[in-house]
């Protein structure tokens, strides 16, 4: 019993990083300020894949855009953006009506 719950998890780990490759191998990212991939994969996968939609358009980018980007809900992404705010991986400012994030300067 104990094993079968091991190799599932096993099993649902190697899907992960299967997905992970995946999105990595497809897409040569140039991030302008880089982030090191160890750090970037300490993030959970919702935070990490709001921070490479981010970091993809190197250009500063309202939840609404990154919402357009990642297929999700715009409130969910306003919540991870605000998130990744609080780690320091993103800045926020007012653009007129706007809240933007851009990443943190290294």
């Amino acid at each position: 019993m104990k094993l079968e719950l091991i190799f599932k998890e096993l099993r649902d780990i190697k899907t992960r990083l299967d997905e992970l490759e995946r999105l990595f191998i497809n897409r040569h990212y140039t991030f302008q300020n880089h982030v090191p991939e160890s750090k970037l994969l300490e993030l959970p996968d919702s935070l990490r894949k709001t921070y490479i939609a981010i970091a993809s358009r190197q250009q500063d980018s309202t939840a609404t855009d990154v919402s357009a980007a990642t297929g999700r809900v715009r409130a969910i992404e306003s919540l991870y953006l605000n998130q990744l705010v609080r780690m320091g991986y993103l800045t926020k400012h007012q653009n007129s009506k706007n809240k933007v994030f851009r990443l943190c300067e290294n």
